[in-house]
């Protein structure tokens, strides 16, 4: 055991680099870093010690860097923030337990393979999916993260913890112990061989022809996010959101007269954020005409966020996404299929789970919407369908501006899709098949509201959409096996 002093410093070590993991601060170095540091410290201490300790940085760590950035009362905060570090803490307890009955060739595995089916474990019940995953934070490293392709987010994260357990375990007993210089030979050679394919694949590029599509920018000063949250709340009525009738037209003449400059433009496909029309149900057709007007006027594709209101004793809506062809037919009426947790889950109506797929002039496009994205199992069925283009009409707010980005552009990788990304309050965003951003515009820093870019559309083969999540599985398997043959 290493002296308390000691053993407190491994601690806070691991839990200040936590502070950049996942969240608001996030760097790219932290979660490969702060996992050593708590591997460390709970072989140096008690199990119970361990538990508590890593339990106690991580709560600390993730209600800090994560403060605004999950949406929630205040007060809901702490419960929330010990529910994710309590799943944070099970691999740390799992490698100091089987650890000690394996040779390092294996034990060094016992980590990355319990963090990644712990991760998949989680986001599989989580009411937010994958949020939060490890491979997220590697989204900058655009030759790693081409993994995704095959295994899913999965892949990135094995790779990180891998890492971890092999630096403690080096850490602790040196290059000289029996079976270290080749964990460490072999680490290197895994990574290697991912990064050398990570930039071929980025070498080759993406394919497809340039379509120039564009993205519309919510208006400033008219309705602005406190408001609107104000006016979505559980006791709003019928005569309440009709104060606001005005700022809903305004907001509807925006988006037209911005499509009409985007079309002047060159644009040939126009998508708007989500929920940017509001309207009640018994006027939702005269929009709908306006919008399929618009589409012929302009010889456009034009997809719409459209909020379409149910009047009663709590303000019901459905979330749709609406894609009309430059004839004003509607070719795609989507309903969002998951609900962010709170006012929207309680009274939004659930689509039913299937993308549409449409075959238009510039290829397959499919729909999806704002955090549909963060459910990996949900959009794939872009990948298998072959989608040249995914639109996927956002809603964000500040503190998770980058974050929600990085979780779409995953999903552009998984699926080897194109991404059209008009976003609310954060960042709209063209993204290529690799996930490269081909164009971006920051909405928070009060710019322009049309986005245009050349963005190439077409559909590129990946593994991942067939595979599914066979590798996490693979990961769980591997881990019962390990821990029979230690506790054997």
């Amino acid at each position: 055991m290493a002296p308390a002093a000691d053993s407190l410093l491994w601690l806070v070590a691991g839990g200040v680099l936590s502070l950049f993991g996942f969240g608001r601060w996030q760097h790219w170095a932290a979660p490969w870093i702060a996992p050593v540091f708590f591997l460390h410290f709970a072989q140096a201490v008690s199990p119970a010690t361990a538990a508590l300790g890593i339990f106690a940085a991580y709560v600390i760590a993730i209600g800090i860097s994560n403060w605004r950035v999950i949406p929630l009362p205040a007060w809901l905060y702490p419960g929330v923030a010990a529910v994710i570090a309590a799943t944070q803490v099970a691999p740390y307890l799992i490698d100091r337990w089987l650890v000690p009955g394996l040779p390092l060739a294996a034990g060094v595995f016992v980590f990355p393979l319990a963090w990644v089916a712990m991760e998949f474990a989680s986001t599989r019940v989580s009411p937010s999916g994958a949020w939060g995953s490890a491979g997220y934070t590697q989204i900058r490293n655009r030759a790693l993260m081409q993994l995704v392709a095959i295994t899913g987010l999965a892949g990135p994260g094995f790779l990180i913890a891998w890492f971890a357990s092999m630096a403690r375990m080096l850490w602790e007993r040196g290059l000289q112990a029996p079976g270290m210089s080749f964990s460490v030979a072999t680490f290197a050679l895994v990574l290697g061989t991912v990064m050398a394919g990570g930039w071929w694949r980025l070498a080759r590029g993406a394919r497809g022809r340039g379509v120039h599509v564009a993205a519309i920018g919510w208006p400033e000063g008219v309705l602005e996010r406190d408001a609107l949250a104000k006016l979505f709340s559980d006791g709003a009525a019928r005569a309440q959101v009709e104060r606001w009738q005005p700022a809903f037209d305004s907001i509807l003449e925006h988006f037209l007269a911005c499509s009409r400059e985007a079309s002047r433009a060159g644009a040939q496909i126009i998508a708007w954020p989500e929920v940017t029309v509001m309207v009640w149900r018994d006027a939702a057709g005269q929009v709908r005409e306006r919008i399929a007007a618009l589409a012929r006027e302009t010889g456009t594709f034009v997809c719409a966020g459209v909020g379409i209101l149910e009047p009663g004793p709590g303000l019901g809506f459905d979330n749709k996404a609406l894609l009309f062809g430059p004839d004003g037919a509607l070719l795609a009426d989507y309903t969002k299929t998951t609900a962010v947790p709170g006012f929207e889950a309680r009274h939004g109506t659930r689509g039913s789970g299937t993308l549409q797929v449409v075959e238009t002039a510039h290829g397959r496009v499919a729909l999806a919407i704002c955090y549909d994205n963060d459910f990996p199992w949900l959009i794939r069925q872009a990948g298998a369908a072959r989608v040249d283009l995914l639109i996927a009409p956002t809603s964000d707010w500040e503190e998770i501006r980058e974050l929600h980005l990085a979780s779409a552009a995953c999903r552009a990788i998984e699926n080897g899709t194109a991404l059209l990304r008009p976003t609310r309050w954060g960042v709209s965003a063209m993204v290529d098949a690799l996930g490269r951003p081909v164009a971006r515009l920051d909405h928070t820093e009060k710019q322009s509201v049309i986005l245009i870019a050349e963005l190439p559309v077409g559909a590129l083969a990946t593994l991942y959409p067939r595979l599914r999540d066979s590798f996490a599985w693979l990961c769980a398997a591997a881990l019962l096996v390990l821990a029979v043959a230690a506790i054997r």
